[in-house]
């Protein structure tokens, strides 16, 4: 158990956001106080002052309108800072994840070169 983060139960319980298990990547990464109640899967940007996740935000000017990762466990980021399961790298399902502004379009495709979001195919 790494700061309270038992990852093979994460990996178990997040495999549904994944288009595919190859070339996935997470760190356990600092989600910034007042990012609010988070749902596993959603979408998070870097604010580039602190260095800190928080949900993606297109319309942001911070460094958060740029997606840098997927949240791997739901977090409770309201009042204080707190860790959190951040996969940096990986193929994802676009019908998976989560943006927090709820009329955010969430794009398609390779959004840095290490996350790529796949339309869910059945």
């Amino acid at each position: 158990m790494a700061d309270g983060i038992n990852v093979l139960e994460t990996q178990k319980n997040v495999e549904s956001i994944f288009y595919d298990f190859e070339n996935r990547k997470h760190v356990n990464a600092t989600i910034k106080s007042g990012s609010g109640n988070l749902a596993k899967g959603t979408l998070l940007g870097i604010v580039t002052a602190t260095g800190k996740y928080t949900y993606w935000d297109p319309n942001a000017e911070d460094g958060s309108q740029n997606i840098a990762g997927v949240l791997g466990d739901p977090v409770d980021a309201t009042s204080e800072d707190v860790k959190g399961l951040v996969w940096i790298e990986g193929k994802f399902k676009k019908s998976k994840l989560v943006a927090v502004p709820s009329g955010a379009t969430i794009p398609e495709g390779s959004v840095n070169g290490f996350i790529v979001i796949y339309p869910d195919v059945e």
